[in-house]
């Protein structure tokens, strides 16, 4: 269970509790709230449906947007590193990446 919440961090950047918000998983979100401590950037943690009002925002889609904007182009020139000194198991690594977040913008 460890290991899927760990991957679940690193593909999203988003801890188990933000996923389930935007997944409209209220019930999820109740049971998580009492053991996630504070997230910074949300400002509405006085309860679970301040959680979900802000997942759900347009100022948390948008910052969602830009990160994954910046994850792409970091993504794309690590790739292209990757390429440039012959390592090209790493640049596989990277182009699949770059292939998903084009998937998911």
């Amino acid at each position: 269970m460890l290991d899927l919440l760990l991957c679940l961090l690193f593909q999203h950047d988003l801890t188990p509790i933000e996923i389930a918000a935007r997944e409209d998983n209220l019930a999820i979100v109740d049971t998580l709230f009492d053991f996630t401590a504070p997230i910074p950037h949300i400002s509405t943690w006085d309860d679970f449906h301040g959680i979900y009002d802000y997942i759900n925002s347009q100022e948390a889609k948008d910052q969602r947007e830009l990160q994954a904007e910046i994850k792409f182009l970091e993504a794309k020139e690590n790739g292209a590193q990757a390429t440039r000194i012959n390592d090209y198991m790493t640049a596989v690594y990277w182009y699949t990446e770059v292939w998903f977040r084009t998937s998911n913008l």
